[in-house]
């Protein structure tokens, strides 16, 4: 597992345990060496329960755009295999923060759409996850292939906005996005999708249109970044975090408001802590989720779908009695 690089205000005390840990490996083991890394091991887990067991959602906000969280070429090679990559959208070129392609989760031969945000040096060259109009037509065009070898959808959400630029307005990124949104909407296939990290506006709308909606526990979803919102509310990008709140864009908030079926929980720490756990845990709610959208006809799946995004949010949150979306946190 690679050594992380990020760092976050708030895990400070776990830093700094860290870096006692690190100092006491370059020395030369003895019993009493060993002894104080196990100590101090234990109280990295210990602080890492308390710290994570009390994030406000602006902390959650933080931990969904780590710099070190696993983003989708890490959880593919661990996810997918027989991958065979799509590229082009046939009509202006390729855009490569979309990538899209035909392979197997587990036993379920399936289409894959990712967001690919890239880390380090590739998360300049990725633009953070922001699509191009290529991108989403590219989207498109693999749909509907799917539909047509009749392969369930699985698309991963990861960006925070489409790409805001004068040239993506000039290639039509608005038509482009209403395009691939009415084709997922329409699929005779089933559809899942998964929000791994940010997930924002239209941009991540476009490929969250689907059967089944999974969310990691510290992924967020919303429709304007929580800074944006508090410079519109308030005048003042510093209440981003009272912006967080009103807007109730994490996985807890979500899954009681029916938004998201369920949420996928990453281990102590954050996805970043121990990527490999995350990985583990996402592809079980993964091929649980196959497996029950697998079982329902086409026509009741089109018809599931339409009812449940045009009555979202006009009859408020669901009752214990009638809801089908519960909390699923999993085994940390």
């Amino acid at each position: 597992m690679p050594k992380p690089t990020g760092h976050l205000d708030f895990e400070e005390p776990i830093d700094a345990l860290q870096a006692e840990i690190d100092a006491l490996t370059m020395l030369p083991r003895t019993p009493a060496r060993h002894q104080e890394l196990q100590r101090l091991r234990a109280r990295v887990t210990t602080a890492r329960q308390e710290i994570f067991a009390s994030l406000t959602p602006g902390q959650r906000v933080q931990i969904a755009s780590h710099p070190d969280r696993p983003r989708m070429r890490y959880y593919i090679d661990r996810l997918a295999s027989d991958f065979t990559e799509i590229h082009g959208d046939r009509h202006a070129g390729d855009d490569p923060v979309l990538l899209a392609g035909f392979g197997r989760i587990g036993p379920h031969a399936v289409l894959l759409l990712r967001q690919n945000k890239g880390q380090g040096a590739a998360a300049a060259r990725h633009r953070l996850g922001a699509m191009r109009p290529e991108g989403y037509r590219k989207a498109e065009r693999a749909l509907r292939l799917a539909e047509k070898f009749g392969r369930p959808v699985v698309s991963f959400v990861d960006t925070p906005s489409p790409h805001p630029s004068v040239e993506a307005e000039t290639h039509g990124i608005g038509a482009a996005i209403a395009a691939t949104s009415r084709t997922l909407a329409m699929l005779h296939v089933p559809t899942v999708s998964v929000l791994i990290g940010e997930g924002g506006g239209a941009g991540a709308l476009a490929l969250g249109i689907a059967d089944k909606i999974l969310m990691q526990e510290y992924a967020t979803y919303s429709v304007v970044p929580p800074e944006t919102a508090a410079a519109v509310l308030w005048q003042d990008r510093a209440r981003g975090n009272d912006a967080t709140a009103a807007l109730r864009i994490t996985a807890s908030d979500l899954v009681a408001l029916g938004v998201v079926d369920q949420a996928i929980a990453e281990p102590i720490g954050g996805a970043h802590a121990n990527p490999d756990h995350a990985a583990q845990l996402l592809r079980a709610a993964l091929e649980d989720a196959l497996e029950g959208v697998e079982k329902v006809s086409a026509a009741a799946l089109l018809e599931q779908r339409h009812s449940r995004f045009r009555l979202m949010g006009l009859a408020g949150p669901p009752t214990a009695s009638d809801a089908p979306f519960d909390f699923l946190p999993g085994e940390r």
